[in-house]
């Protein structure tokens, strides 16, 4: 006769994996302090892990927007391009602004190439930055 192994796995139940779960037991201090280590478009990524994760990269202390290298290669194929991907940037940008809930910022940098067609927006993201009370601000729209 011959023996059939049958190999299940356990069913784990939900105090168990809690359990394993222990990142979710810190405070929104230091979940929002390692979320300030990692660079902010992946920290917005973690925004879909649950309803907690959510908001919690809008407190992230580093709006770094560094474009100037995506954009410098898009700048030598196609004028209609680069415009389609500055205004997608723009957008961008002033979407993680618009969601940004903390009081006081750290470091605000943009840099990638807009022309004075995007004054108002430049306007808009200087008034934000020293209404945080940014420590560092770096805005370099140059095409180089």
């Amino acid at each position: 006769m011959s023996e059939v192994l049958q190999i299940t796995s356990p069913s784990v139940s939900k105090a168990q994996k809690r359990e394993y779960d222990n990142i979710n037991e810190l405070p929104d201090e230091l979940l929002i302090s390692i979320l300030a280590r990692m660079p902010m478009k992946e920290a917005a990524r973690t925004s879909v892990l649950s309803r907690r994760w959510k908001k919690l990269w809008t407190s992230h202390p580093y709006l770094v927007f560094d474009g100037s290298n995506s954009l410098r290669g898009i700048h030598y194929r196609s004028e209609q391009v680069l415009e389609s991907e500055q205004f997608k940037y723009l957008n961008w940008v002033n979407d993680v602004l618009e969601s940004h809930h903390d009081a006081a910022i750290d470091e605000f940098k943009i840099r990638f190439y807009l022309d004075q067609c995007y004054q108002s927006d430049i306007d808009d993201w200087v008034r934000f930055a020293f209404g945080k009370k940014v420590q560092r601000f770096e805005l370099d729209l140059s095409s180089s």
